[in-house]
């Protein structure tokens, strides 16, 4: 496997309560959500039935976190699946820099990436296969017609607090790699930033984080951060069965 990793994300550790690491292989290229993402959508607004807001605290676990956000959203929900802190053991046992025969692994490193949390989801059988998106349009129409999404980006200063509207902005100084759901849309929102449209951020800080746990992120800001290292995945199947407890190296 060909792994490019931006290697700050590992050195340093990223700051608690994030914990998503950069990874791109470019075989992701294979499995585009363009393909799945229906063209057309007949509606402007969507927002799925979601989970209160789980709490990662300072930990590194939010690729397990949002994980289990996406998991627990309708369309079809799910339980919670292990324990978050269980899933993100299972995730760096699987993730790109510990999975045996791949890039080497680096000495006490925090964190994981959203790709190990969805390998580990589909050996559990909870998922089928998973997609890709490059570009926030494509992220847009599976939410509004399909279902959540699940960003890993960097995240910014400007993020940690919302504003009194409650959105989060790319801007200020970069603290580190986050994963987050996404549960939702509005293509006629006003944003600060002047541009129209956003997705509904379900964040794993708590209730007391944001607006109830959640925060509005704009279209163009979501689009600058997935094309900027980041990344947005989701199941094209989800299933809602017993799923197999994945501890160790799939």
């Amino acid at each position: 496997m060909s792994i490019y990793l931006a290697t700050h994300h590992i050195d340093e550790n990223p700051m608690p309560g994030l914990g998503r690491l950069i990874s791109f292989d470019p075989r992701d290229a294979d499995h585009p959500l363009g393909a799945a993402a229906p063209l057309q959508v007949d509606k402007s607004m969507m927002m799925w039935e979601a989970p209160i807001p789980l709490n990662q605290g300072d930990t590194y676990e939010c690729t397990a976190y949002s994980a289990e956000h996406f998991l627990m959203c309708a369309p079809i929900k799910n339980k919670l699946y292990m324990t978050p802190h269980d899933l993100y053991k299972a995730n760096q046992a699987n993730d790109e820099w510990n999975a045996p025969g791949d890039s080497e692994t680096p000495s006490g490193y925090h964190g994981s990436s959203v790709r190990a949390a969805f390998k580990v989801l589909q050996a559990a059988g909870l998922i089928g296969e998973y997609s890709w998106a490059t570009d926030a349009d494509t992220a847009r129409r599976w939410v509004l017609m399909k279902g959540p999404v699940v960003l890993g980006t960097n995240w910014y200063s400007g993020m940690m607090k919302t504003s009194a509207s409650g959105f989060i902005r790319a801007s200020g100084t970069p603290v580190g790699g986050h994963a987050y759901a996404i549960r939702g849309c509005d293509d006629n929102l006003m944003c600060p930033d002047g541009s129209k449209g956003a997705f509904r951020v379900l964040n794993s800080w708590g209730i007391g984080w944001g607006q109830q746990g959640k925060a509005w992120l704009s279209y163009k800001d979501a689009d600058g951060l997935i094309k900027n290292h980041g990344e947005c995945v989701t199941a094209v199947e989800v299933f809602n069965v017993t799923p197999k407890k994945i501890t160790g190296v799939i």
